[in-house]
C-alpha cells in the first residue's frame, strides 16, 4: 500500500521598517504566516490544531513558525473483485 508524507515550510522574508511594539510585530508575522500556510490546505480538510511559535535566530531576528494540523479523508473507494 503506497503511502506518502509531505512536509512544507514557508518563511516570510518581506522587510518592512516601522516603529511598532514587539507584540504587534509578532501578531502581524503570525497572521501573514498563517494566511500563507492556509492557502495550501485542501478543500474539505478539517483544521484540528493551530500552533504559533516565535523563534529567535542567530541574527537576533524573531521568526513566526505557524503549524496547522489538519484531517483529510485520503481514502479511495474501490470495488473489491469477484464476478
Amino acid at each position: 500500500m503506497p503511502f506518502g508524507l509531505i512536509i512544507e515550510r514557508y518563511y516570510e522574508n518581506d522587510v518592512i521598517e516601522a516603529d511598532i511594539s514587539l507584540e504587534d510585530a509578532k501578531e502581524n508575522a503570525a497572521s501573514v504566516a498563517y494566511k500563507k500556510a492556509a492557502k495550501n490546505i485542501p478543500e474539505g480538510a478539517k483544521i484540528v490544531d493551530r500552533k504559533v511559535e516565535f523563534i529567535e535566530n542567530e541574527n537576533g531576528e524573531i521568526v513566526a513558525d505557524v503549524i496547522i494540523e489538519c484531517l483529510e479523508d485520503i481514502g479511495v473507494a474501490k470495488e473489491n473483485g469477484g464476478e
